[in-house]
């Protein structure tokens, strides 16, 4: 029975498309009158999610775009509601004021406590977001913090700015 579904995905030829069937959607789960079951509406063309989320809103305003072309993504959001506009916001410029930029820590610059690098650069109106292994453009980035955790020289930094941080590194206490 559709009233009992939790999550709804709408996944149009086209964004025009997916934003007419949600519109239908929406209509019917009205009339049933039953508990909305969490939506999420496929996007295609970030060039125009903006506009695609601005109808999408008019419709409903519990419904999440999802870029459609992220399986991961996509899989993420029908778990936990909400989390869609986090990635796009991470990975885009699209309807932020900052950007992910990612930050090679030099050779030899030293070594900080996780903590203590996160407070210096956001007094300097960055945020720590993530730390890479290495300078590998395919290094893997970890997001949550060990305990203790240490930033040394060879590792790389994700860090959300307004723009490329300058950061200096003999300035950083150890």
């Amino acid at each position: 029975m559709p009233g009992d579904a939790r999550t709804v995905v709408v996944v149009g030829r086209t964004d025009d498309e997916t934003v007419r069937v949600m519109l239908h959607v929406v209509a019917y789960l009205r009339r049933s009158g039953g508990p909305s079951p969490h939506l999420l509406a496929g996007v295609h063309d970030g060039g125009r999610r903006a506009e695609i989320t601005e109808a999408l809103g008019l419709i409903g305003p519990d419904i999440e775009p999802v870029d459609i072309d992220d399986p991961a993504v996509v899989s993420v959001a029908i778990r936990n509601p909400g989390v869609a506009a986090i990635y796009h916001n991470l990975a885009s410029t699209l309807d932020a004021d900052s950007t992910l930029f990612r930050v090679d820590v030099p050779d030899g610059a030293g070594e900080w406590p996780r903590l203590d690098l996160a407070v210096f650069l956001l007094r300097r109106g960055s945020t720590l977001l993530a730390v890479g292994e290495s300078h590998r453009p395919n290094a893997r980035f970890r997001l949550a913090a060990e305990p203790d955790e240490r930033i040394r020289g060879g590792q790389s930094l994700a860090v959300v700015a307004p723009d490329r941080p300058e950061i200096p590194w003999h300035e950083i206490p150890a």
